[in-house]
């Protein structure tokens, strides 16, 4: 038995432990809603044109993307500075001279997508963007490669969004050409 001052500290313990409770799922639900929102989306797998390239690009709230499973040999044409992450909005992956050149469906952005990405954006003909084979060579151990990261992310510029996009490429700048390229949705809509 309880007296009456015990009763009213049991319930005031009890009313307390409910408005925990009630607290404790409050915050689980903003958590679960916030995690939602940054839930992977898959857009598709690269196809490889060239050095084995691989991997499933998702889409990770409005301006990032992650890139899982990635595979890149680390070859390409002398030089750096020449190799990296390329998204457009064309009917293809184009370079500025093809643009240049007047070839249909070229005109739409073109960025590059820095990676490992350090808060810098480059222009297409700045001579230190990040080079993929640079990151390569820092995963090469004893002469043999060794994996890539489980998750790559890579971050759009500001203004730019994920649904704007029609490819992200492994593009080689010195050869103009891509090593591998994964379509988005909005190619379809825009130039099917």
């Amino acid at each position: 038995r309880l007296s009456c001052s015990e009763c009213s500290v049991y319930f005031k313990n009890q009313n307390y432990k409910l408005e925990n409770s009630v607290m404790g799922l409050f915050f689980l639900f903003v958590v679960f809603t916030m995690t939602r929102a940054q839930d992977l989306v898959e857009i598709g797998k690269f196809s490889n044109l060239q050095h084995k390239i691989k991997g499933t690009v998702f889409t990770k709230g409005t301006s990032n993307l992650v890139i899982k499973g990635f595979n890149y040999d680390g070859k390409g044409p002398d030089g750096d500075s020449n190799i990296f992450f390329y998204a457009v909005n064309s009917s293809y992956p184009y370079s500025p001279e093809d643009v240049a050149r007047g070839y249909s469906g070229s005109a739409g952005f073109k960025v590059i997508l820095p990676f490992p990405f350090k808060g810098v954006f480059y222009n297409y003909d700045e001579p230190n963007i990040p080079d993929l084979r640079k990151h390569f060579e820092s995963h090469v151990q004893n002469g043999r490669a060794v994996d890539w990261e489980d998750t790559i992310e890579l971050t759009l510029p500001p203004g730019l969004e994920v649904d704007q996009l029609t490819f992200l490429s492994v593009w080689c700048r010195k050869l103009g050409i891509n090593f591998g390229i994964v379509e988005f949705p909005l190619k379809k809509e825009l130039y099917d």
